[in-house]
């Protein structure tokens, strides 16, 4: 689904279900801006884990400033999928 809710830009709307053996389910959606495809992060409180912060672990080749940027926003997109899988094993 699309529609221009992000700063007049088209947005893309995807919803990912994940239902497991014991019954439990994990629901996420992620939008996206277009054309550029960069994830728009939903608006309100909350703060990203501090594990978020490029202080915490910046990349080698990472070209953002920290001084102008507080968190990695690569980290930021995961955080909540992380948070909610924490204890999920994968095999």
């Amino acid at each position: 689904m699309t529609d221009y809710g992000y700063q007049g830009k088209e947005v893309i709307h995807h919803s990912y279900s994940f239902t497991f053996k014991d019954g439990k389910t994990h629901n996420f959606s992620l939008d996206l801006s277009y054309p550029e495809l960069k994830q728009v992060k939903p608006s309100g409180p909350g703060q990203s884990p501090d594990w978020t912060r490029l202080a915490f672990c910046r990349c080698e080749n990472c070209t953002l400033d920290p001084k102008l940027h507080e968190f990695c926003p690569a980290a930021e997109c995961l955080a909540e999928i992380i948070e909610k899988f924490k204890d999920v094993l994968s095999v």
